[in-house]
């Protein structure tokens, strides 16, 4: 079985359809079946994080092929209650690096989406290193 496979799989063990598991995560159906046709590899990361996030299942395992539950390590729980100053510190780091590339507006704050993209991103790329 594929990982396309076992994703839709477990979707639909989940939610009634794939349809209603696109709604709850905000993203269009057509690119969740998109997935399942063309494969993981091309989809956006911003996307895979909804998915993994919707199901609460580990994004590392899922680019290795595996569907298996999100574990929460202590550097994400901490991140998540905004108490470790070192992650906090990052997610600065990435706000002040998209300002400079101009992602953001030079002294605006983060949005919710931002900030939410930001820990992720920090997330796949500390899971990244730790292989």
């Amino acid at each position: 079985m594929t990982t396309e496979q076992k994703l839709k799989s477990y979707i639909l063990d989940k939610y009634k359809s794939v349809r209603s598991f696109t709604q709850v995560i905000g993203v269009p159906y057509s690119t969740v079946d998109n997935i399942f046709k063309r494969g993981i590899g091309g989809t956006g990361v911003s996307t895979i994080i909804k998915v993994c996030n919707g199901l609460d299942i580990d994004v590392t395992k899922l680019a290795q092929g595996e569907i298996v539950p999100s574990k929460k390590d202590p550097d994400q729980e901490s991140l998540d209650q905004g108490t470790d100053s070192s992650l906090n510190d990052r997610v600065q780091y990435l706000a002040d690096f998209f300002e400079k590339m101009g992602f953001i507006e030079p002294g605006g704050d983060i949005s919710d989406r931002d900030l939410e993209f930001s820990k992720a991103l920090i997330a796949l790329i500390a899971a990244h290193f730790k292989k």
